[in-house]
């Protein structure tokens, strides 16, 4: 840019030359190489997944909430009869 500094186009704090996701939206909490953060590690990014504080390993929907195949209101991982 004009004062010598290197671009960070999409303002999420990391720098084009480092930064793996060149497209964050504005707000987005990036980890260092620009990315999204997945707080829980549960592969849903934070601002898609809708239960934010799944166990480690546990395995979610798309949302990002843990299988309750049967819809009884007991997770998979807890439920004795997942049907």
């Amino acid at each position: 840019n004009a004062k010598g500094c290197e671009v960070d186009t999409d303002n999420d704090g990391v720098v084009n030359s480092k930064d793996s996701c060149l497209d964050t939206r504005a707000g987005i909490t990036v980890d260092a190489t620009g990315c999204e953060v997945d707080s829980d590690k549960d592969g849903v990014k934070d601002s898609a997944d809708q239960c934010p504080a799944t166990v480690a390993g546990a395995a979610v929907y798309s949302t990002g909430c843990e299988f309750d195949t049967d819809n009884d209101g007991v997770v998979d991982r807890l439920d004795n009869v997942a049907s």
